[in-house]
């Protein structure tokens, strides 16, 4: 099965956050062997939160996303698949 994560999900896996700690043992997203989907969109809507927010997050931020995108099949708005 794969899937396609939006902005929220990926956010809440790369904090660590509790609900992207159940959404992945309940979908099994990081043990699959079909890397996860996410839209270029989201990689970009992450990489402008990192930048607004990086007087707060410091620039491991920006290296965490980059960090997760290379772990998740990033596709882009024109992909008709």
């Amino acid at each position: 099965m794969a899937f396609l994560l939006d902005t929220g999900v990926v956010l809440s896996l790369i904090g660590g956050k509790e609900i992207g700690t159940r959404i992945d043992a309940a979908f099994g997203l990081r043990s699959s062997a079909i890397r996860p989907a996410v839209c270029i969109v989201s990689y970009g809507e992450l990489l402008a939160m990192a930048h607004t927010n990086r007087a707060t997050l410091g620039a491991k931020a920006e290296t965490d996303i980059h960090a997760a995108m290379a772990a998740l099949n990033v596709i882009d708005i024109d992909d008709a698949e």
